[in-house]
């Protein structure tokens, strides 16, 4: 054992040894220390925030993109008398398998990420991939410039073709989990050039594009040489709030030409069921589709509706002529309207009064919505499963805070 004489000398010793360190340092005065490094930011330099989603700017406002996605995930039932349904979704191929007869199921209906952003004044762009079927697809994959004379905007690249009302707005806050039946008999996203502005103090929008009809990897090889020309315009002559109270008409149309072949399909209106409608056209001469639109807020409660007609010219003469249309209300029972804008036509996201927590309930809407369609008019029709179908969908939307 040490001796506790020993150990005390040594701790003077230890004590004495420092108190000259201690003493030079307390000598030093403050502006002899090394200052803290000055920070400086240059004006490419990137700042990170929120506001309704993750955004990256720089400092001088130059560059600005934004970063997000969704996931929607369906689930459904039926009912132990739907015999028919159930043996329908037991032929249903999935990956060159038979789908087993079942009571309900559960897919993801869209698993998606986005960026998209501005490069400097008057360049945005836009790029979107779907992994909802295990296969990255292109969803939107464009660059556009705005402030063009004559048109005001420009967009190249994969994109929307400016086909139908219930499709100008974004799935992420549509009032109905899948759009009605006569969606499925219009284009959806192409590639292409669109231009667009808005006229008459901004109450009547105009857009209209040259697209190669392409697939979801945004190819036209397997269409061959075929083209089409779409426009829409849209007219608001009430517009108040944001669209608290508002009126919309619109009419959109599209010429599409040189396809190997045209073939529509349709389910009803739900995720997961089969396709009871699937007609085409062999070698079709020319295709012609026009859509009427109108839609209407009253505060809380909107309706809406679309007619929808395809004409197919065939080679060996005579057309076709598929049809369908769709209307609904809906009522928000905590107060909130529709927003509507101007600048595209269509509706946008939804801002709940109050935010669900510990003072708000988020908002809850009400929606009732009948579809229709007729695809019996095709004689030189392939693979017909059904000519017609009529379809009642009923639905409660909660919405907890903002969509973006």
């Amino acid at each position: 054992m040490q001796h506790p004489q020993q150990f005390l000398t040594r701790t003077a010793l230890l004590g004495a040894a420092l108190l000259p360190l201690s003493a030079q340092a307390q000598a030093q005065s403050p502006a002899e220390l090394d200052p803290a490094p000055e920070v400086t930011f240059e004006p490419n330099d990137f700042r990170v925030y929120w506001k309704d989603g993750l955004y990256f700017e720089t400092r001088d406002k130059q560059i600005k993109f934004k970063m997000g996605g969704r996931l929607q995930n369906d689930w459904w039932a039926i009912a132990n008398e739907s015999q028919g349904i159930k043996d329908d979704l037991a032929g249903r191929p999935l990956g060159g398998l038979d789908v087993a007869e079942q009571s309900g199921g559960t897919d993801f209906r869209r698993a998606r990420f986005y960026m998209k952003g501005d490069l400097g004044e008057n360049m945005h762009f836009k790029w979107a991939y779907d992994f909802a079927d295990g296969n990255p697809d292109f969803k939107d994959a464009y660059i556009g410039w705005n402030n063009v004379p004559v048109v005001d905007s420009v967009i190249i690249g994969q994109q929307k073709e400016p086909i139908g009302f219930e499709f100008a707005d974004s799935s992420n806050h549509a009032t109905f989990i899948e759009r009605g039946l006569p969606h499925y008999m219009n284009p959806e996203r192409s590639t292409g050039l669109r231009v667009a502005r808005t006229l008459a103090d901004d109450s009547v929008y105009f857009t209209a594009g040259a697209y190669r009809p392409s697939n979801k990897q945004g190819s036209s090889r397997l269409a061959g040489d075929a083209f089409s020309l779409s426009s829409r315009i849209a007219w608001s002559p009430v517009y108040e709030n944001g669209g608290e109270s508002l009126v919309h008409l619109g009419f959109n149309g599209s010429y599409r030409s040189n396809l190997p072949a045209y073939v529509k399909s349709m389910k009803p209106e739900v995720d997961g069921m089969a396709r009871y409608i699937i007609a085409g056209v062999d070698d079709p001469d020319y295709v012609l589709i026009g859509g009427l639109e109108a839609s209407a807020n009253f505060g809380p409660l909107s309706v809406q509706g679309e007619y929808v007609i395809n004409s197919i010219g065939k080679e060996t003469g005579g057309t076709a002529h598929w049809a369908g249309w769709y209307a609904y209300v809906s009522y928000f029972l905590t107060g909130e309207h529709r927003p509507y804008k101007r600048s595209s036509g269509a509706y946008s996201a939804l801002t709940p009064k109050n935010d669900y927590g510990s003072e708000g309930s988020g908002a809850w809407e009400l929606g009732l919505r009948y579809s229709s369609m007729d695809m019996g008019d095709s004689s030189n029709s392939f693979q017909t499963t059904g000519t017609q179908l009529d379809d009642v969908t009923a639905g409660v939307n909660w919405y907890l805070s903002k969509t973006t």
